[in-house]
């Protein structure tokens, strides 16, 4: 009997080592699973330990989805993998690890150490794998990823892992650029690895693998989650993507970022903007703080990234930032209240998006190559866009700011330095040369302050500390060409604010002696239209409108298949969806939770939209909770409220803030100038009775959109449909209002009172408006106070001071803001204040006045 038993034992211990030996065979098959594993592949270290025994519910097959398995990792976790055609899942399965076996291999990559804790952000974050590496080292995880499949897979896990499930919050989302925000997207699977994708922006699914995602901006996850700290972070999508949308992450400043690889030029701005080392070629970015070691296993750059980061950091002028373009090269902007430079930022490119596309909007094609005379250069992307393409570059600007970045651009890219001649002056008419200097100012000190404005009247000047104002050298176009004297002109663009005329009157030889192909010129002002017409006529040219600008293109040299030119190209790679998806829903822990921002504000109905929406607009999300309609281009407040969620100030309380001083508890907002209703709908969400003052019919149409997607305000809002203007031009009955800019401004309307002054037919940009004193409006509209003024009307502010004295003898309004960056409106302000009773304070290019406490 004894023997018999020893014989059945023997037998079982040898079952038992064959099983151990025949690792293929699956365990948890035969229902004995528990916690504690077969030995890893890799050897245990003395210092580790493996899980404790635990036992598991619910059972690993009800954590297990449907064409899925799960795999053992060396890290001592199990988790859930996709079965087939992924070659992450099969690596894990297989090897199991997946570029790292432990978190401390992330860092050590880096040539550092992990922080001892804190969150970990895993953006892009597939099946999960980083995700439950440092879930399991004690991080708090922010799981980023857009797939279904793949969170299937990552809750997967977390049922297996119930300790992990608390420290993990999925977000079920793919991370955009503002302005993609609200568009729509999909995910197209890549074939052989299932759990990876490519998003595609806007586009519908063409077959089972892809799926439409929900899309959000890190800025607003990070906004929403509130982390305490993020210490690591992982970006395994399009870096300069996120990062448009996510410059908040640098709040935290991790001291760790893992990028994808072949994103060296973003990774590298950012090392340069926010204080990092770049290793392996920008493959990882670690805090300057962290000291380094120097060793062949870790170099501190890849030697095709050191002078690249030398370059960033040594080109780039205070106050400015490094753009990547379309075209494929990098260039230098300002880094603020610019809208040319932000657009190339968050665009990657403006107007065009290579020299070609100017050509086909005139219906013709580029000459093979030549000189390029760009007159009014800016920032000098038309200039490196046509160096970049070969040509010979004559780059005329007036503004040093915009030549510091058009140098520094060349300094990023010194294979075209020799194709660029700078000429640092403004071209004027003859009669104007014997002055020596003329003074340019920026067109808006808020938004445009790369634009600039020549004026050459006698005695102009720019106030002490204006660092938007300069005395500038003068020249006539013949003089630069004479002294320069290229070879050829093949294609010109000139953009000079009103004074094209004058530069053609001082550029006669343009035409007599060069003869170029194509010339685009802005004639959205004044009376350039009727110059260019002209020249047109005795020069053999025909002209192609688009936008705001006039193409010539000398006849003879026309594309036959161009003929009929296309549509304006615009800002061509914005998407322009007038769905809005609803902000994506937060998972948290292995169950479904939803944790939204209070003020994020309901999703709107097809129907609601239909009803709301007028041709031309669409709808955008206000940070401060609600929606409103904004013009769908060509204007900069929309552009930026439809982008990020919000136009100089987040909330009203904030236009206080600047001021420094607290709102009344209540009372009634007067909005002049109120655009398309910004500031309205912050006060009236607020419970202020809001009078919106509007003169041009398509924001008012706006401000009625917005408030029908927000019934609930409606009652507290009165629009008065006219102009302010001064008591002695009341008699007019009408004057004519004209959009600022016909490219970036729309929106932003310029009054025009002169006598015979009228708009040309068929111009949308320009109407006649009725005109009041704002004595008449409040003396009809009898509020029983006000308490808060906002105005802005474009260098009209001193009359409608002048034709409203009772606002401040009758109402005494304790808060005002007032744009003062243009004419004479800072005196008249000053005046006011002096004489009821406010005290003052600059803020960007307004002034706030309080009411000194009597």
């Amino acid at each position: 009997m004894m023997r018999r038993k020893y014989w059945a034992l023997a037998v079982l211990c040898a079952s038992l080592v064959f099983l151990l030996y025949n690792r293929s065979f699956n365990i948890c098959s035969t229902g004995l699973c528990s916690d504690r594993r077969i030995q890893p592949v890799r050897p245990v270290q003395a210092a580790e330990t493996l899980p404790a025994t635990t036992t598991r519910d619910p059972t690993p097959k009800s954590c297990l989805p449907a064409g899925m398995r799960v795999a053992r990792t060396s890290a001592g976790f199990d988790m859930v993998v996709l079965e087939k055609d992924d070659i992450v899942s099969n690596d894990i399965y297989t090897k199991h690890e997946w570029e790292i076996a432990r978190t401390e291999d992330m860092a050590r990559r880096a040539g550092t150490t992990l922080p001892p804790g804190g969150t970990f952000l895993d953006i892009g974050a597939n099946i999960g794998y980083y995700t439950l590496l440092f879930a399991q080292k004690g991080f708090n995880v922010i799981a980023v990823e857009a797939m279904t499949r793949n969170r299937q897979a990552i809750m997967g896990s977390l049922c297996l892992n119930p300790q992990l499930q608390e420290r993990v919050t999925i977000v079920p989302a793919a991370l955009v650029a503002p302005w993609e925000a609200f568009g729509r997207c999909v995910i197209q699977a890549t074939p052989h690895r299932q759990s990876s994708g490519q998003l595609l922006c806007p586009k519908t699914c063409p077959d089972a693998d892809c799926e439409e995602v929900a899309l959000e901006t890190l800025d607003a996850v990070l906004a929403r989650l509130k982390p305490q700290g993020v210490a690591v972070a992982k970006i395994d999508i399009d870096l300069c993507r996120v990062l448009a949308g996510g410059e908040s992450l640098f709040q935290y400043h991790p001291k760790i970022l893992q990028i994808q690889t072949g994103q060296a030029k973003c990774a590298l701005a950012v090392a340069v903007k926010h204080g990092y080392h770049a290793l392996q070629g920008g493959a990882m970015l670690v805090d300057v703080g962290t000291d380094v070691p120097h060793s062949d296993a870790i170099s501190t750059v890849s030697q095709a990234g050191s002078p690249a980061l030398d370059r960033l950091t040594k080109c780039r002028p205070p106050g400015m930032r490094v753009a990547s373009t379309s075209a494929g090269f990098d260039m230098v902007v300002l880094e603020k209240d610019d809208i040319v430079s932000n657009d190339i930022y968050m665009k990657h490119e403006w107007e065009i998006a290579r020299p070609e596309d100017m050509a086909r909007r005139a219906g013709t094609t580029l000459p093979p190559g030549g000189t390029f005379l760009d007159i009014g250069a800016n920032i000098g992307y038309y200039t490196l866009l046509f160096a970049q393409k070969g040509f010979n570059v004559i780059a005329v600007e007036a503004m040093t700011r915009n030549r510091q970045a058009i140098m520094g651009s060349l300094c990023l890219n010194p294979q075209l330095q020799e194709r660029v001649t700078i000429v640092p002056a403004a071209l004027v008419a003859p009669w104007e040369v014997d002055k020596g200097h003329c003074v340019v100012k920026s067109t808006n000190y808020k938004v445009n302050i790369g634009n600039g404005f020549l004026n050459c009247k006698q005695g102009e000047s720019c106030q002490s500390g204006d660092e938007n104002c300069q005395t500038v050298p003068v020249k006539t176009l013949d003089t630069v060409l004479e002294d320069l004297a290229p070879s050829s002109v093949d294609v010109v663009k000139m953009d000079v604010e009103v004074y094209e005329c004058h530069v053609l009157a001082g550029g006669g030889s343009l035409f007599a002696h060069f003869q170029p192909k194509l010339l685009q010129i802005e004639t959205a002002w004044g009376n350039t239209s009727a110059c260019v017409h002209e020249q047109a006529e005795k020069h053999g040219y025909r002209e192609q409108k688009f936008g705001g600008d006039t193409a010539m293109v000398r006849i003879g040299h026309e594309a036959p298949e161009l003929q009929q030119a296309p549509a304006d190209i615009g800002t061509s790679t914005q998407a322009s969806s007038s769905t809005t998806l609803d902000p994506a829903p937060i998972f948290k822990q292995s169950v479904i939770s939803t944790s939204t921002l209070s003020t994020t504000p309901a999703g709107i109905s097809d129907s609601m939209r239909d009803m709301c929406v007028p041709a031309g607009m669409r709808v955008a999300t206000v940070s401060a909770g609600f929606h409103m309609v904004v013009l769908k281009s060509k204007d900069i407040v929309s552009q930026e409220i439809y982008s990020f969620h919000h136009w100089e100030v987040n909330d009203a309380e904030h236009m206080a803030r600047r001021a420094g001083t607290t709102l009344p508890p209540g009372g009634t907002f007067l909005d002049i100038g109120a655009n398309i209703g910004y500031y309205t709908l912050l006060f009236a969400q607020k419970g202020f009775n809001v009078i919106a003052v509007e003169a041009m019919t398509r924001n008012r149409q706006a401000i009625m959109g917005s408030l029908c997607l927000n019934p609930q305000l409606q009652e507290r809002v009165t629009i008065v449909p006219a102009a302010l203007v001064a008591p002695w031009e009341v008699d007019k009955g009408h004057c004519v209002v004209k959009s600022t800019n016909y490219k970036v401004n729309i929106g932003n309307g310029f009054l025009n009172c002169k006598q015979g002054e009228s708009c040309q037919s068929g111009d949308e940009n320009c109407q006649t408006v009725p005109v009041k004193t704002l004595d008449t409006v409040l003396e009809d509209l009898a509020p029983s106070s006000v308490d808060v003024v906002k105005m802005d009307v474009e260098v009209y502010e001193c009359n409608v001071l002048a034709g409203g004295g009772s606002l401040f003898t009758h109402f005494h309004p304790k808060l005002l803001q007032i744009e003062t960056a243009w004419g004479n409106a800072s005196h008249c302000v000053q005046a006011a204040a002096l004489q009821y009773g406010y005290s003052t304070k600059k803020v960007a290019g307004d002034t706030a006045m309080v009411s000194k406490p009597l």
